[in-house]
C-alpha cells in the first residue's frame, strides 16, 4: 500500500499509515474517507467522487473532469499527504 498522496495524484489504492490502523481509502458508496481498520471513520468527503490533491495542498472531489467538491483547509501548500497513526 502506498504510503503517500502525492500532489496531482487521485488516490487509488488506500493510503495507510505505517502500523496498517488508519487509511484514506473510497468506503463503499465511493467517498472518500479517513477509516480505522476496524471501520470507525473519523473524516469523509463532502462528495463521492475520485479524490485528488491539488496544487495547493486542498482535496478535491471530482465527477469525471468537473470539481463538485472542496475541502478547504486552514493551512495551505502541502505536495503530498501522510496517514499517521
Amino acid at each position: 500500500m502506498p504510503r503517500l498522496l502525492h500532489q496531482f495524484a487521485v488516490l487509488g489504492e488506500p493510503v495507510e499509515s505505517a502500523s496498517g490502523e488508519w487509511a484514506l481509502r473510497y468506503d463503499g458508496d465511493g467517498r472518500a474517507v479517513i477509516a480505522r481498520r476496524d471501520g470507525v471513520i473519523t473524516w469523509a468527503a463532502g462528495a463521492v467522487g475520485s479524490l485528488r490533491l491539488e496544487l495547493d495542498g486542498v482535496f478535491v472531489v471530482y465527477d469525471g473532469d468537473t470539481p463538485i467538491w472542496r475541502g478547504d483547509i486552514p493551512i495551505r501548500g502541502y505536495t503530498s499527504f501522510q496517514i499517521t497513526d
